[in-house]
Formats: C-alpha cells, structure tokens, sequence
C-alpha cells in the first residue's frame, strides 16, 4: 500500500511543542452540560470490534493535542474527560496518557509504542500527524511525497505492531491545520498553507486506507471545528483549550461507546 499517493508537489515543515506529558492521573468529574456541539463521527470502518466486558485499559498515544497542552483546567486533555464519560458504562476503565508535545508519527513508533506493547491495553487510541506537517512547512525543495510515503510507512508499522498484539485500535483523522488561526504566523514559506492543507488530506486518505487494512476505528476531526472556534480554541491559536478538550473526548466517545 506505500507509494500510492503520489503527489508533486513540494512539501511542508513543522514547529514540535515543546512541553512534556506523563502518565494522567488527575480525577475529572464528567460535566453535566455544555454549549459546546460536536460533529458526529464518520461512519466506522467495520463492525468486528469487540472488547473484554469487565475491564477496559486504554492508552491514548500522540503529540500535544494528547498530552493537553494548554488545557487550562490542567486536566492532561482529553484522555481523564474520556475515561469519565466511559465510567458509568465500565467502572472499571482506565485511561493512561502517554502522549508526549512535539512528538511526530516516527516518535510514536520508536518510543511510545515499545511501552505501549509492554503493557498491553486493551485499547490505543492514536492521534498523530500535526507535526510530521509542521516539520516541513517551511521546506520549499523538499518533496511532498517523501513526507507522505513516510508517515504511512510509520501508521502501518505501528498498526501492525499493534495488531500483532491483539490491541485493538482507534484513529483520529488529523484537522487541516492551515485553517488553524496559527498557520498564518507558523508557516510563512511560499504556499506552505496550500501545500499544508493537501498533505492532511493525504495523511487522511492513509489512515482511512489503513484502518479498513488491520480494522481500526476512525473518529473524524477533519469535520470538527475545535481548531478554529474561539470557543475551544486556547488563545494561542494552534491547541484546544478545556473545552476544546471535552469536545474532542466526546467524539472519541461517540465511537467508542457503541463497543461498551
């Protein structure tokens, strides 16, 4: 399946966080009402999904956007939000959060996923691609190509890995981040939003292609406004702020709980 999106032209480059994350152990209370609309998900890949019935151990892998940079609740993100809207369906779940800032799809593969195997959840949920975007934004000779053959080679490698293992798996379709607020004054080389914007959609028709091959779970933040409405956006214009956050557990959860 690599080297089947073939594209021409020259690709992007990436700012990385610059925070770190540990594993989350912050108690959240599920919130009893909120303003804030989510956008239902894309329909799921396939229906043989199943998970044990008792307990449910879940690690949620990826960069910033899954450590919770600029939660302002100080909640690490999405993860402890999910674990709480899985609780009164499962009692017995367990969300570890090992995403790390300025992580890309290799770091995932390299470092993440090792200790993801070792301990063996039941579930990943895996939210990468921002910044193997960031990382060539700024590059006008380099081809676009390369940066996408790469990230799908990494994406199966980690969904192979994953499968071999019998953990099952959920992706998040990556947002288009030249829309982000940021991108403006991130990515300033020569049509670096245009080129931006085309290499999410490729990363996207990766994770769809890939998830149908070792039957992953999609959840769709293409669709999601959370990276450009004020109201979820923190004021950095790049990352969710607690609401934000709350909407993106809530669209994990909206696929996941059908398997709960």
């Amino acid at each position: 399946m690599r080297n089947k999106l073939v594209i021409t032209l020259a690709a992007i480059v990436l700012v990385s966080g610059c925070t770190t994350s540990s594993q989350q152990t912050t108690s959240y209370s599920q919130p009893t009402n909120t303003s804030i609309t989510t956008t239902p998900p894309i329909p799921l890949t396939k229906t043989s999904f199943t998970l044990p019935s008792d307990r449910l151990n879940i690690y949620t892998l990826g960069d910033s956007l899954t450590a919770g940079d600029r939660d302002d609740e100080e909640l690490g993100g999405y993860p402890t939000r999910l674990e709480a809207l899985i609780k009164p369906n499962r009692p017995n779940v367990k969300a570890v959060n090992i995403g790390h800032s300025g992580e890309d799809s290799s770091g995932v593969l390299e470092k993440q996923l090792p200790q993801t195997i070792a301990a063996h959840p039941d579930l990943v949920l895996l939210l990468i691609g921002s910044n193997d975007m960031w990382n060539n934004c700024w590059n006008e000779n380099g081809a676009l190509t390369e940066t996408v053959a790469h990230y799908e080679q990494n994406i199966e490698q980690i969904l192979t890995k994953l499968t071999a293992a019998n953990i099952k798996v959920m992706l998040g379709l990556v947002d288009d981040q030249s829309k982000r607020p940021a991108a403006r004054e991130i990515c300033t080389a020569t049509n670096g939003l245009t080129r931006m914007s085309q290499i999410a959609d490729a990363f996207n028709s990766v994770l769809r292609e890939q998830a149908a091959r070792y039957n992953a779970l999609l959840v769709d933040f293409s669709a999601s406004d959370i990276f450009t409405n004020p109201t979820t956006l923190a004021d950095d214009g790049n990352h969710p702020n607690s609401k934000g956050y709350e909407v993106m557990a809530q669209l994990w959860f909206e696929s996941l709980k059908h398997y709960l």
